[in-house]
């Protein structure tokens, strides 16, 4: 999602000064509905990567065969209620700025049918991840990323026989490369791909939706939180103007560079240590964790550094107006420092989704976004009337606490159980109960 926002917002720029900030509104709605799926994916990268660990490969096929099942139906539900209920959620849920109104209407009515293919590239990338493959699914997204990037120019100002289609073209280019990758990755997994192979159930497997309800939820909790915090964060900003509703955008492409180190470390810690953990290598996972905590927290600082050498410049890449530009400084200024300790958070829900114990690191993510940067942000800035500067403040500082949060839980808390076998969860209890009345 990152990159394709720093895609189009450097070409929605050359359209406009606030034609960028259009994409940032629907956004946050859009990744609300990611929640659910992201929830089903983390679990059963913790029951695949584990069932691998411990070399149970046909319940690793039928985990991802059911994932494949529910993101199909998830997928096509979500694109449909987005597109039908477009008007309310940017009236009423986001409240747009009317200079922009029209274009993001035009922009979600397009891109919520992209809903449905990211949805299906989750179940994709998780199984592959899980069986120890990261090098397809980085392919394939960067394939993605390429395709909207050719598409992005042609569609939205309109080259050679293809109309100028303004901010909708964005949408549009999202969509058809999201499209072109996910069915080709899907096609690679329903073939048959290192053992695997993929099969669409009619009925669900009741006890795989019991494991992956039971290890989801607490993502699903904590990434409804997170996403309905944007959204709520939106707001909040909106109600300062498009000037700030612009700014924050153009901050957010900069910060997000920075983040972009995190990605693919932190998928590898949860596939090495959802495997170590079934193999039963408990100490070996947790020697993974403290070293790849290290790695990660020194790349973000030099992250972190970097952008906050050239954000001046980076910022000016996308806006020539000043006060657009000095509220977008204030912005990465404040929040670039903070990056480390989102590292460090970042680290410890990878280590929840590949132990499967994600309680947690979940309800400390929920501290971080309710209770200093939406609840903290809006009383200083909002109800005491201190200005946007000290919601920006806030932001940072739910990263600090986040991040010395988490490494206190990596260093002390009991993630190396495994998950597959726990009988605290009371999936061995069901199991005997579910294969019983199967068989009987």
């Amino acid at each position: 999602v990152y990159k394709r926002q720093i895609v189009d917002s450097i070409w929605l720029s050359r359209l406009s000064d606030i034609a960028l900030a259009v994409p940032r509104q629907v956004w946050p709605v859009i990744m609300l509905t990611f929640t659910v799926g992201m929830g089903f994916s983390v679990a059963n990268l913790a029951l695949i990567s584990q069932y691998v660990g411990a070399k149970k490969y046909s319940e690793a096929e039928k985990s991802a065969s059911n994932l494949f099942t529910v993101m199909i139906i998830l997928g096509l539900l979500f694109s449909i209620l987005i597109y039908f209920m477009k008007d309310f959620i940017i009236t009423n849920i986001v409240s747009t700025p009317k200079e922009i109104y029209e274009d993001t209407i035009a922009y979600t009515a397009i891109v919520s049918w992209g809903v449905f293919f990211a949805f299906l590239f989750f179940a994709f990338s998780t199984t592959l991840q899980a069986l120890g493959d990261t090098k397809t699914p980085t392919i394939f997204a960067v394939v993605s990323t390429t395709i909207n990037a050719i598409l992005d120019p042609i569609l939205i100002f309109g080259i050679g026989p293809f109309p100028a289609m303004g901010v909708a073209g964005a949408a549009l280019a999202t969509v058809l490369a999201r499209m072109i990758t996910t069915v080709a990755g899907a096609l690679l997994l329903f073939r048959g791909y290192r053992g695997i192979r993929i099969h669409l159930f009619l009925h669900m497997d009741k006890l795989w939706l019991v494991k992956s309800l039971k290890i989801g939820s607490p993502v699903i909790a904590l990434r409804l939180a997170n996403v309905s915090s944007f959204v709520a964060l939106q707001r909040i900003v909106n109600s300062f103007g498009i000037i700030a509703a612009t700014a924050y955008s153009i901050g957010l492409i900069a910060i997000n560079l920075s983040d972009a180190i995190l990605w693919g470390f932190t998928r590898a810690i949860s596939i090495m240590v959802g495997q170590n953990i079934g193999a039963g290598l408990s100490k070996r996972a947790r020697q993974v964790v403290y070293q790849a905590l290290a790695i990660i927290t020194g790349g973000t600082v030099i992250g972190a550094l970097i952008i906050y050498a050239l954000r001046r410049p980076l910022i000016m890449w996308f806006t020539s107006t000043p006060q657009i530009i000095d509220l977008a400084d204030n912005l990465v200024q404040l929040f670039v420092l903070s990056i480390p300790f989102f590292g460090m958070f970042f680290t410890s829900m990878s280590v929840g989704s590949g132990s499967g114990h994600t309680v947690p690191p979940s309800l400390i993510g929920i501290v971080r976004l309710w209770v200093i940067r939406i609840g903290l942000g809006y009383i200083l800035s909002i109800h005491l009337g201190l200005g946007i500067w000290w919601l920006w403040l806030s932001m940072s500082l739910s990263n600090v606490f986040a991040g010395l949060a988490g490494v206190a839980w990596i260093v002390l808390g009991r993630w190396d159980i495994p998950v597959i076998e726990s009988r605290k969860l009371g999936y061995m209890k069901y199991e005997k109960k579910f294969m019983d009345k199967r068989f009987n």
